[in-house]
């Protein structure tokens, strides 16, 4: 499906509403769903960003069953970097702040799961490790006052120092939990393309 809304093309798969929709029905406490819908969240953050931002022309939104894809062009990209860089997480915790409110008023256990679950999704995006957010953040601050040469090598040192802690974390979990995996799973994920960016 293809719609057009301010000059930007929107392709939406259908394979993204059945998914979704196989989450909700076939997970009780829907905890993957509204994984799935964090993450479109954060994506409209930074889509929302790029709007406001001058010199930014959004192309293409895809959304599909492998997540929202934003394809966008700065024409300044060191002064609005920062804050597209910082939207996306920015949203996901603006937006747990309100759904924490909710699900106390409301005793309502989804809202609570979405709230943990936009919570999880911005702070991971806020790590200064050089795929996220937080790492792109840095990067762009890096440029303001280092050469790439000595902003490339700050970058990898701090990814370093903060995945090694998360890496003996998740190892940790694992070991004490017997079957806790994600933490491990994430850190050594974040490790492999910090490592293979800089290294290669």
């Amino acid at each position: 499906m293809t719609v057009r809304l301010c000059g930007i093309r929107i392709d939406v798969s259908y394979y993204f509403f059945a998914l979704l929709t196989a989450f909700f029905l076939l997970e009780p406490d829907n905890i993957t769903a509204c994984g799935a819908l964090s993450a479109i969240i954060h994506e409209c953050g930074h889509l929302a960003a790029m709007l406001i931002v001058p010199g930014a022309s959004v192309e293409r939104v895809t959304v599909s069953a492998c997540g929202l894809r934003i394809r966008a062009r700065l024409l300044a990209p060191r002064k609005g970097w920062s804050i597209v860089c910082i939207a996306g997480a920015a949203a996901n915790l603006l937006l747990a702040g309100l759904l924490l409110i909710c699900a106390m008023v409301c005793d309502n256990r989804f809202l609570s799961v979405f709230a943990s679950a936009n919570i999880c999704i911005g702070t991971v995006n806020l790590l200064p490790v050089e795929p996220m957010d937080g790492g792109q953040l840095m990067r762009a601050l890096m440029l303001r006052i280092a050469s790439p040469e000595n902003a490339d090598r700050i970058c990898f040192l701090v990814s370093i120092v903060t995945l090694i802690p998360l890496v003996c974390a998740g190892l940790w979990l694992l070991m004490s939990t017997q079957f806790n995996f994600s933490l491990l799973l994430l850190s050594l994920w974040l490790l492999g393309g910090v490592l293979d960016e800089y290294l290669n």
